[in-house]
């Protein structure tokens, strides 16, 4: 069955779970329920996730995420998920996990980079191996808050404009951790840095904010946040 017709049967499907349940469930979700990824089963991101994405559903997306989830009884559930929300998708995901990213890329198509999402040098060679140019990028990986940091500081150019930045397990902000390099005075996690930033971007008219470079807007969810890129040719939101 050629991809286009797997697609369309999932969908189909899936209309049929959201309708079994009453037709309370977005697509989305019903999709995440099937795969059992806990962005759905654990978590609200659904939520959050059908109105950032749902628009490009059926168009071509470009997806990067970091974590497999292969400590999780449901490894890969992202893979399932993608595959199935999307009509197409080039997936490109990473794990520091050798063994587990050899054992998933033997079921998909996909490619998956072995790498560690702190260090820089593994950051770049993704982005090189992939070229970039994602539409949607996730952190799904250690939660650690000094790697979220240097993941979006290395990742954030190879966002598309109009891009969307996911981190997610935002709860675990506690788990402190310093960069060497970090502008940011005594900034103790990822979260401390994504609020200031919230901040800035309500700075008043003709001053210069002390934000990443084509930044919109963020948005907070429940154990979440996403960082939106400036649309292309929008003057007033420079690169």
């Amino acid at each position: 069955m050629c991809a286009s017709k797997v697609y369309w049967f999932r969908l189909a499907l899936f209309s049929l779970l959201s309708l079994c349940t009453g037709g309370t469930k977005s697509d989305f979700e019903a999709f995440g329920i099937s795969c059992k990824t806990d962005k759905v089963t654990n978590h609200v991101y659904h939520h959050t996730y059908n109105q950032i994405m749902h628009a490009a559903r059926h168009r071509h997306v470009k997806i990067f995420e970091i974590g497999l989830g292969c400590t999780m009884s449901t490894g890969s559930a992202s893979i399932c998920l993608w595959q199935g929300f999307f009509q197409h998708v080039d997936l490109w995901m990473m794990d520091i996990d050798t063994k587990c990213a050899a054992k998933v890329q033997n079921l998909t198509r996909n490619t998956i980079i072995i790498g560690d999402q702190s260090s820089e040098k593994d950051l770049l060679s993704a982005i090189q191996t992939s070229g970039g140019d994602f539409d949607f990028i996730f952190d799904d990986g250690s939660h650690n808050g000094a790697h979220q940091l240097e993941s979006f500081r290395v990742l954030w150019s190879a966002l598309k404009p109009g891009g969307s930045y996911f981190v997610e397990d935002i709860e675990y902000w506690r788990q402190t951790g310093k960069l060497g390099s970090e502008p940011f005075p005594a900034a103790k996690s990822s979260r401390d840095k994504f609020v200031y930033w919230a901040d800035e971007l309500l700075s008043a008219p003709g001053q210069t904010p002390d934000i990443p470079d084509g930044l919109m807007s963020i948005t907070f969810q429940r154990e979440m946040v996403v960082l939106n890129k400036c649309p292309l040719n929008e003057e007033r939101c420079p690169f």
